[in-house]
């Protein structure tokens, strides 16, 4: 199972978040249309970092 880690970056709040996701291209559309509650108030964000994980269990 892979996951990818990322973070996004709020230069009008200077503010990070951190988040994971098996499909990183939909979370961030969600992020985008203010679909996350978590960031909502801090759009727009822009990915500055990503990194995939895999998990073997």
């Amino acid at each position: 199972m892979a996951y990818t880690v990322y973070v996004l970056y709020s230069e009008k709040y200077d503010r990070l978040y951190i988040g994971q996701s098996e499909d990183l291209e939909r979370r961030l559309a969600q992020h985008s249309r203010g679909e996350i509650f978590s960031t909502r108030p801090y759009l727009p964000m822009k990915l500055i970092y990503s990194e995939r994980v895999f998990f073997a269990f």
